[in-house]
């Protein structure tokens, strides 16, 4: 399985605007940090997460310097043609999304993601409506909030189950 994380996960894990995003954010990012899941990124999530850590706890600035500055944590990319054509095809097909959305959901197409992972509500909205927690379907790809999509741990599973009732009430 490999997954997209987006640089909305970044920010959030380094900002924790929000408790909950943060720990879904935080929770994406170890995985991939410990190498539990392969991730794949478009070189584009570099220049989007300039300050890597700057207010996050050690352990998630430590965490997110490994995986956005040593190749080996995620299989980066960079813009080429194809990926550019592609993601003006998706500009044209969903007006309302970004070009830098475009282009990170087109790389994560082209390198075989089967999962998005964002907290870009208004990326969501834009894809599929008022209804930004549902997944979205982008030709084979899976466009969703943070979840865990890999076999979890028991500490994930925990997490996500606190998650998930916090997020009910």
């Amino acid at each position: 399985m490999i997954i997209y994380p987006d640089s909305s996960l970044f920010l959030e894990a380094i900002t924790a605007r929000s408790p909950i995003a943060a720990r879904r954010a935080t929770r994406v990012l170890l995985a991939v940090d410990e190498r539990r899941v392969d991730a794949v990124a478009s070189f584009l999530v570099l220049a989007e997460v300039m300050n890597p850590g700057a207010s996050a706890p050690a352990a998630v600035a430590d965490a997110i310097a490994r995986v956005l500055e040593t190749g080996d944590r995620l299989q980066w990319s960079e813009l080429d043609r194809r990926t550019a054509s592609a993601a003006r095809a998706l500009g044209r097909r969903h007006p309302r999304v970004s070009g830098a959305d475009a282009v990170h959901l087109a790389t994560a197409l082209a390198r075989g993601a089967e999962y998005f992972l964002t907290l870009d509500k208004k990326l969501l909205r834009f894809l599929h409506g008022a209804d930004e927690t549902s997944p979205y379907e982008l030709d084979g790809l899976t466009v969703h909030l943070p979840r865990v999509v890999w076999p979890a741990t028991l500490d994930e599973s925990a997490g996500e189950a606190v998650d998930d009732a916090e997020e009910a009430r």
